[in-house]
């Protein structure tokens, strides 16, 4: 067996560290009292520590399903949900349901076969360096097929600036002028 050879100054340090005095601590996974050598150490063990490790990952892993799921409440602007809205006044509205081979849409009114899709400049320009402009149009181009295919007529609102109800107002009648009057329930 070969011995390191260690400079006075290690040696002193090394003894220094051993005569420290050890911190009580429970462990992180188990719960025991323990004397840790270290303030940073939170475990009893090595496999105490691995598997902390683990419920660590768990609980991140779970805490990303629970932010995605708020995401998906919170990405509606609020020109979109103003015009689903005014939509409602009038007709029997479903939104952001997946009814479309897995699709949703952002506003569906079943009685006139629509689907509404609130576009945003997401959908026409590229906004950040993670998510690619082709492919977002493409799943778009998938998306209306989709919509199609199931008997319904897709209805785009390119929305390209920020929370105007003036704008939203407007798109809302150029949709209900854009129905013939016998197609309109109530008319």
């Amino acid at each position: 067996m070969i011995k390191r050879i260690l400079s006075q100054s290690t040696r002193d340090k090394i003894s220094l560290a051993l005569k420290k005095p050890k911190i009580k601590k429970n462990c992180r996974h188990c719960r025991k009292e323990f004397l840790a050598r270290r303030e940073s150490h939170t475990s009893c063990s090595r496999s105490c520590a691995h598997l902390s490790r683990i419920d660590v990952f768990d609980m991140a892993r779970k805490g990303g399903q629970k932010s995605a799921a708020k995401q998906f409440v919170s990405r509606r602007s609020k020109n979109e949900v103003m015009f689903a809205e005014l939509c409602a006044t009038r007709f029997e509205i479903a939104t952001n349901l997946q009814m479309f081979e897995g699709w949703d849409a952002d506003v569906i009114i079943p009685v006139l076969k629509v689907a509404v899709l609130w576009n945003g400049p997401w959908h026409y320009k590229q906004i950040s360096k993670r998510s690619s402009l082709l492919q977002i149009q493409n799943r778009d181009k998938l998306k209306l097929n989709a919509i199609i295919r199931c008997g319904y007529v897709p209805y785009i609102i390119k929305d390209m600036g920020k929370h105007n109800p003036v704008f939203v107002k407007d798109q809302f009648n150029i949709f209900i002028a854009g129905w013939s009057s016998s197609s309109l329930p109530g008319s």
